[in-house]
């Protein structure tokens, strides 16, 4: 080897062993990839604060908003937990018929936040597929997404790939509405929109 080669080489050796401990892993694994799809679960209850109904409806009043809640619902429903996260808003309201309290799992669930009211064109231009729906009921805007992709496992195990997903504007207020798709037929959710009233104070 010729001496005046030994320098580069040396500094050619230093570089490489600077990389293997400061560079990342990319080595490929055997391990088979997860089925469904790995997705972090999001538990809105661990950033949120478990209320009654009627604190989440005076904290709306204090910041000029009404909660509107359906009044016909299947058989057996009952609230079984209100979360509520104040900065921003958001609030889960849970109905289930066997007590379950996990929005992740209940029988239905409510998202409450604010949003802006879209038209009727736009929600058409957006909502325009199979199984997709823009309705316009009570005067409200409606968007039905009847096979929504779930992406949180605990759903996927209890209610499938697929559920149906309704969004609702009324006053300022954005209701994300989903649940068990046996409960949610296109018939039984345009009567439970239809059904929404003002919540009031007990």
């Amino acid at each position: 080897m010729k001496p005046e080669l030994i320098p580069y080489i040396a500094a050619l050796l230093t570089v490489a062993l600077i990389a293997s401990f400061t560079l990342p892993n990319c080595v490929l694994t055997k391990e088979s990839p997860r089925e469904p799809p790995y997705y972090r679960e999001y538990d809105f209850t661990r950033i949120a604060e478990e209320v009654s109904l009627q604190e989440l409806i005076e904290y709306m009043a204090e910041h000029g908003a009404t909660l509107y809640l359906p009044t016909q619902l299947p058989d057996g429903l009952e609230i079984t937990a209100v979360y509520l996260k104040r900065g921003p808003f958001v609030a889960v309201i849970v109905w289930d018929s066997h007590g379950n309290k996990d929005p992740a799992t209940a029988e239905l669930v409510m998202e409450v936040a604010p949003g802006e009211t879209p038209s009727l064109e736009k929600l058409k231009e957006v909502y325009c597929r199979e199984n997709e729906y823009v309705l316009e009921i009570n005067g409200w805007p409606v968007a039905i997404k009847m096979d929504a992709p779930v992406m949180r496992l605990r759903t996927r195990e209890k209610w499938g790939e697929t559920v149906p997903f309704i969004t609702v504007w009324i006053d300022g207020i954005r209701y994300s509405i989903t649940g068990d798709p046996n409960l949610l037929t296109l018939e039984q959710i345009e009567e439970l929109v239809q059904s929404m009233r003002p919540a009031t104070i007990q």
